[in-house]
């Protein structure tokens, strides 16, 4: 009697990145703000954080926080993956476009989402 194992593999797919709604996000300067992004796919997607081309993790600065949230895998089935950053005492200088990557092995296994943050100053308004 043959065996046979088939392997299946699903490219990556965002689902949702928070806060939702948009695709500006504005803060007012030294607050925190969170993002959480969601994905999907087979095998379990890698979430990586960009800002612009660099990617941001917690050693890189310490207002930057990553954490991952949610894996949920159930033999081989569709994975669920969730990573946040947090962006703590918000400056003028973080302000820039932003974007949650997923990535897994399977053919064109990447997407991504991307989102511009915009920082109130205190001393200027700059978005009016």
């Amino acid at each position: 009697m043959r065996q046979f194992i088939l392997l299946t593999t699903v490219v990556p797919s965002i689902n949702s990145y928070l806060p939702e709604g948009s695709t500006r996000y504005a803060v007012n300067e030294t607050n925190n703000i969170t993002f959480q992004c969601t994905a999907t796919g087979v095998p379990p997607p890698d979430i990586q954080w960009y800002r612009g081309s660099d990617i941001l993790n917690s050693s890189s600065d310490s207002r930057v926080i990553i954490r991952n949230e949610i894996m949920n895998e159930q033999n081989g089935a569709l994975a669920y993956v969730s990573k946040k950053l947090i962006l703590t005492n918000t400056s003028i200088s973080d302000a820039g476009c932003y974007s949650c990557n997923a990535t897994n092995s399977a053919i064109n296994g990447e997407t991504s989402a991307e989102f511009e943050l915009l920082i109130q100053s205190k001393n200027l308004c700059l978005i009016c």
